[in-house]
C-alpha cells in the first residue's frame, strides 16, 4: 500500500472490516452471528399436514405419469411414499374377519297362546364341541323398557355344526318385544372344560321383527 493516498488506505481498511473482524496483520475472519441475532432466521418447521398433502399430490402426479406407460412397471419406482401410521393401523389384520365364531340368529318370534316362542339358530364355527352355552338375555319393548330377563341354554352343539333352539317366553306377546340383548354368558363349557372367551366369539343377527344385539 506504499504510495497510496492515506484516504484510500483508510477506505480499504474499512472495507476489510465489513462482514468480518480484523486481526493482527490485516487478515479478516468472517463475523460469527451472535446467539439470538434476528438476522439469522431458523428454518420454519413444516406442519405435518403440509408434508402429507405434498406427498399425496406427488403420488397423484406419479400415477398420472405412470398410466400411459403401464402401471406395473412404473409405479413401484415412482411412489417412494411412506403411508401415514393411521392408514396402516386402519388396515385389518389378515384373517381377522375370519376368526372362529359362535353365530346366533334370532330367526323367528311366534305367538303361542299367552306366550311367545323364540326360534334361535346357532352355528358353531369353531373346532370345539360345546356341551353348554347358556346366555343371559334381556328383553326390551319398543320404547326401550326392560320387560323380561331370562337365561337360555343353547347347548350342546357339535363342532362346525348348526342347531335350532326353541324356547317360550311366558306372559309376553311377541309384538311387545322390540329387541333382545345378549347381556352375558352364564355358562360356556366344552369337553375340555369351561372357557372364558365365549362372549368375544358370539356374533348375533336377526330375521325376526325384534333386534338381536350382543
Amino acid at each position: 500500500m506504499r504510495g497510496a493516498p492515506r484516504g484510500q488506505m483508510r477506505g480499504a481498511a474499512r472495507g476489510q472490516m465489513r462482514g468480518g473482524v480484523a486481526i493482527g496483520s490485516g487478515a479478516v475472519v468472517p463475523r460469527l452471528a451472535a446467539a439470538g441475532d434476528p438476522r439469522e432466521k431458523a428454518p420454519k418447521p413444516q406442519p405435518v399436514e403440509d408434508v402429507m398433502t405434498r406427498s399425496i399430490a406427488a403420488a397423484c402426479r406419479a400415477l398420472a405419469l405412470a398410466v400411459p406407460f403401464g402401471l406395473p412397471a412404473v409405479l413401484p419406482a415412482a411412489l417412494p411414499i411412506a403411508l401415514p401410521a393411521a392408514l396402516v393401523a386402519a388396515v385389518p389384520a389378515p384373517g381377522a374377519a375370519d376368526a372362529p365364531a359362535l353365530s346366533i340368529e334370532l330367526n323367528r318370534l311366534e305367538p303361542s297362546g299367552a306366550a311367545c316362542q323364540a326360534y334361535m339358530v346357532m352355528e358353531n364355527g369353531t373346532d370345539a364341541r360345546f356341551e353348554s352355552l347358556a346366555l343371559d338375555l334381556v328383553l326390551f319393548d319398543a320404547e326401550g323398557i326392560i320387560v323380561r330377563r331370562l337365561a337360555v341354554e343353547l347347548g350342546p352343539v357339535a363342532a362346525a355344526k348348526m342347531r335350532v333352539k326353541v324356547f317360550g317366553i311366558d306372559g309376553l306377546a311377541c309384538d311387545a318385544i322390540g329387541r333382545i340383548l345378549v347381556n352375558g354368558v352364564v355358562s360356556c363349557d366344552t369337553g375340555a372344560g369351561a372357557r372364558d372367551d365365549c362372549a368375544g366369539m358370539i356374533r348375533t343377527r336377526s330375521r325376526a321383527s325384534a333386534e338381536f344385539l350382543d
